[in-house]
């Protein structure tokens, strides 16, 4: 993982910028910098997030081509929101399952901008959103 994360560093500290697998491109300023007291390059106010643009623009991909494939149910006012990794619907009760099985279809299927990967996800339902009891699905 650090050779990794030192590889994310160097290419947007040369490029200024980064791109995911999904095309989208972040800009980064400040990466690498000359520190004159220890005289060499240490990492600058970009450098955390240039590690971390990678996975995380990455599952906001997922996301996005998720909430695409179930853009219906954004139409007809099903899903409500989403939050970071997580969607948030209102159904009724007997609607759960059915739901969750289409969601969880979409959500694992193989990502073609990640050779294929399958993400598995993780569900549950309960009768209020801030209700700390959610039943697994």
């Amino acid at each position: 993982i650090e050779a990794w994360q030192k590889r994310m560093v160097e290419e947007a500290h040369r490029k200024s910028y980064l791109v995911n697998p999904f095309g989208d491109v972040c800009w980064f300023w400040d990466v690498l910098h000359w520190d004159g007291k220890k005289q060499e390059m240490v990492y600058g106010e970009d450098a955390k997030a240039a590690m971390a643009f990678g996975p995380q623009s990455s599952v906001a991909g997922v996301l996005k081509r998720a909430m695409w494939n179930l853009r219906d149910l954004i139409e007809d006012g099903t899903m409500l929101l989403t939050i970071f990794d997580a969607m948030l619907f209102l159904v009724r009760e007997e609607e759960v399952q059915a739901l969750a099985a289409r969601v969880r279809s979409v959500m694992t299927a193989p990502v073609p901008e990640l050779d294929g990967l399958s993400i598995n996800v993780a569900g549950g339902y309960g009768p209020t959103w801030c209700e700390g009891d959610m039943t697994d699905i």
